[in-house]
Parts: C-alpha cells; structure tokens; sequence
C-alpha cells in the first residue's frame, strides 16, 4: 500500500512539472510582434505610388484655377463688366470646391487600398514567419510599449517594398 502511495504521488509529481513545463513552455514559445503602422504607411511602396498620382491631380487641379484667375486678372485689365467679372470669381470658386472634392476622393479611396494592402500584407507576413500575433502600434493608446526586439516594423516595410 505504501508503495502504490509513493507510486501515486511521483505520478502527480510528474504531471504536475508537466504541467507546469507545457504551461510555461507554451507561454515563451508564443511570438507576438508589433509594428508603427504610421511609418509602415508612409514608407511603403502603395504610398509613394499613389503620393506621385495625388501630386500629378494637385499639379492639373492648380493649372486649372490659375487659368481661371488668370482670365478674371485680364478681364478686370481690360476693364470688363463687374458683373461678367464677378461670375467668373464665381466659377473659380465652384471648380476650386469641385477639385478639393475630386482630391479628397481620390486620396479617401487610394488610404482605402493602401490600407488593404498593407493588411494583406502584414498577414502574410506574419503567417510566413509563424507570427502568433502581429500588433499594430498607431500611437492612440493600442501598445503603450514595446521591446525593440519585438519590433518587426523594418522588416514589414522592406517586406511590403520588395512586392
């Protein structure tokens, strides 16, 4: 009997330290990585891309106005009307509003598919290097801090920019 009660409790011992080694074992083994989405944003290829297109839609948006005010400036010159003057000061008025919502749309849907992408992205990623999980850090509050080697922001752009 005494030896089935030793036999018992190095049993117990053994799951026990089992246990305990799975346990804590398991807890390490875990990877959990964080990324600076801001600079994971500004720094990736979608958003240098889409940057130039915006500049190309700023700089035909602009050629357009100063065509505008540069009528109004000949007209005023010439000594038109005030009142032919001052539809042409309306007309500048309403295309400027049209491009600043044609640019905001535009930049609306290109933050959509960069975003999309960098997700896609950092997904695959994370299932390529057997990540557990991938935190973003966006500066509101989401990770408060992190170890650098835990920082895996480097590589998601190099990732991101060798597609």
């Amino acid at each position: 009997m005494r030896k089935n009660l030793i036999i018992l409790i190095v049993l117990l011992l053994i799951g026990l330290f089992s246990a305990a080694g799975f346990f804590l074992g398991g807890y390490g083994k875990e990877r959990t990585r964080f990324v600076t989405m801001s600079k994971v944003y500004s720094e990736s290829s979608y958003y240098k891309k889409f940057q130039k297109d915006l500049k190309e839609l700023e700089k035909s948006s602009n050629a357009q106005l100063e065509e505008i005010q540069r009528d109004i400036r000949e007209y005023k010159a010439s000594g038109a009307e005030a009142s032919f003057v001052k539809e042409l000061e309306e007309e500048l008025l309403g295309k400027q509003e049209q491009l600043t919502q044609q640019y905001d749309q535009k930049t609306k849907q290109f933050d959509e598919i960069i975003w999309g992408e960098i997700n896609r992205s950092i997904s695959e990623y994370g299932k390529k290097h057997d990540i557990d999980f991938i935190l973003g850090a966006r500066g509101d509050g989401n990770i408060m801090f992190g170890s650098d080697r835990c920082d895996i922001t480097e590589d998601i752009i190099r990732f991101i920019n060798k597609k």
